[in-house]
């Protein structure tokens, strides 16, 4: 199978969903046990339009929400705090590891 490539003369710069048709999305159209079951849900489907990101059921919305370098830090510090806390309560209770 060879790749072809054309170019679609457009006088918009809007989302073409003509050209960008609506894909498999990420989030599954049954549970496992209704998998199990037998359940045959065709996929759920999402939009490749940007515009619509967290809106149209693709998982994570096709945006990543990211996390800044401050709360990571944080998130970061408390874990470390808590690994401390919990590897003290095994040394007073003689638990090793």
């Amino acid at each position: 199978m060879t790749p072809l490539s054309w170019t679609v003369p457009r006088k918009s710069d809007a989302f073409q969903d003509d050209i960008f048709p609506d894909c498999v999305s990420s989030i599954p159209a049954h549970s496992a046990d209704e998998w199990r079951e037998g359940s045959a849900k065709l996929p759920k489907r999402m939009s490749l339009n940007p515009a619509l990101a967290g809106r149209n059921g693709g998982g994570n919305g096709g945006a990543m929400k990211l996390k800044t370098v401050a709360s990571v830090s944080k998130e970061l510090k408390e874990a470390n705090e808590r690994i401390a806390y919990l590897e003290q309560k095994l040394k007073e209770n003689n638990i090793g590891y």
